[in-house]
């Protein structure tokens, strides 16, 4: 447990630069994705890409923000569950 907390405390450990496996899911959808903005960017003029950069830019930095809230929830959750298990209130 120290080690994961020092790497923590270091910077050595970072959940957002895990690498995407090739085949998974999350790797087809990323293509897939990928696929569709250049062919969607291809059809556009220059006030419309423009658009369309400050509309992809945006739901990027909210998927960022929900996965950290999202992150901080489960974390919280799992020491809640923790506490309880060992030796938080008893069952009623």
């Amino acid at each position: 447990m120290a080690k994961v907390l020092k790497d923590l405390f270091n910077g050595d450990l970072s959940l957002s630069d895990r690498p995407m496996p090739k085949g998974s899911e999350m790797y087809k959808l990323s293509t897939q994705l990928c696929k569709c903005e250049e062919t969607l960017t291809q059809q556009l003029d220059e006030p419309e890409k423009a658009q369309l950069e400050v509309l992809t830019r945006t739901q990027w930095e909210l998927n960022c923000l929900t996965a950290e809230e999202n992150f901080i929830y489960g974390f919280k959750l799992g020491v809640q569950l923790m506490v309880e298990c060992l030796g938080g209130e008893p069952d009623g």
